[in-house]
Order: structure tokens, then C-alpha cells, then sequence
């Protein structure tokens, strides 16, 4: 008998994300960018794809967003210091990705450190998860 996986279980490899040694040359690079979202480095990240209803993904995309997070077990550093070294952070909604590293929120530019992965979730699950 085989085992039914439910498409949210399953975690592909991203290649999104810059090695670690190229982080202090991107957040320069970020630094330096006026009129810019405060930026915050990740690492341990994980791409979700919210599985929304096509009505919804309509409704976010007349907003400017798409069905799109990013979920991290490691904060490296945030400008702002709203968040501390070594804690978790789920975004809210994509805008755009940039460079194949920076992931654009309404309120945050993330710079996406490392390996990661790509993984679809419920909106259900997507709410679920609070800080």
C-alpha cells in the first residue's frame, strides 16, 4: 500500500538565494538603494506558494501581490531591529523578486542568504503561523 502525500508535504529544492559570502556585498549594494523597503537577511528560508482559489489570487493581484511568502528559521540581520539574531519571521505577500535574492514585501526587502526551499501550503496553514 502506498502512501497518499498531500502536495503541501512536499519540499523542493529553490534556487533562489546567494551564498553567505556574497551577503555583506548585497546588503551594501541594498544600503545604497534610496526610496527602499528596509531590508532584513535570511537564512534557513523557505519559498511558500499559497494554494488560493483563483478569485483570491485575482483579488491579491489587483492589490499588487502575489500568492507568495517567505517563511525563515534564521534571521541574520534586520536594519530595523524589529526582529532579533537567530529568531523566525514569516512575510506577508510578495510583490517582486528581485536578482533571484530579494524578495519584496509591502514592508520589507528580504535578502534570501543560502539554500532554500520551494513548498506549497493551504491558506489555512499560511494563517495559522503567527510570531
Amino acid at each position: 500500500m502506498t502512501k497518499k502525500t498531500h502536495q503541501s508535504s512536499i519540499r523542493i529544492p529553490c534556487t533562489y538565494g546567494i551564498p553567505i559570502k556574497d551577503m555583506q556585498m548585497r546588503l551594501d549594494r541594498l544600503l545604497q538603494v534610496k526610496n527602499r523597503r528596509p531590508i532584513c537577511a535570511i537564512s534557513a528560508w523557505t519559498y511558500w506558494d499559497i494554494e488560493y482559489q483563483q478569485e483570491e489570487i485575482d483579488e491579491l493581484a489587483k492589490n499588487g501581490f502575489l500568492p507568495s511568502a517567505i517563511f525563515s528559521e534564521n534571521i541574520i540581520w534586520d536594519e530595523q531591529n524589529r526582529w532579533p539574531t537567530g529568531f523566525c519571521v514569516k512575510s506577508t505577500w510578495l510583490q517582486s523578486v528581485e536578482h533571484d535574492c530579494v524578495f519584496h514585501t509591502k514592508n520589507t526587502s528580504y535578502l534570501l542568504v543560502g539554500a532554500g526551499k520551494r513548498h506549497s501550503i493551504s491558506p489555512y496553514e499560511f494563517n495559522a503561523i503567527h510570531f
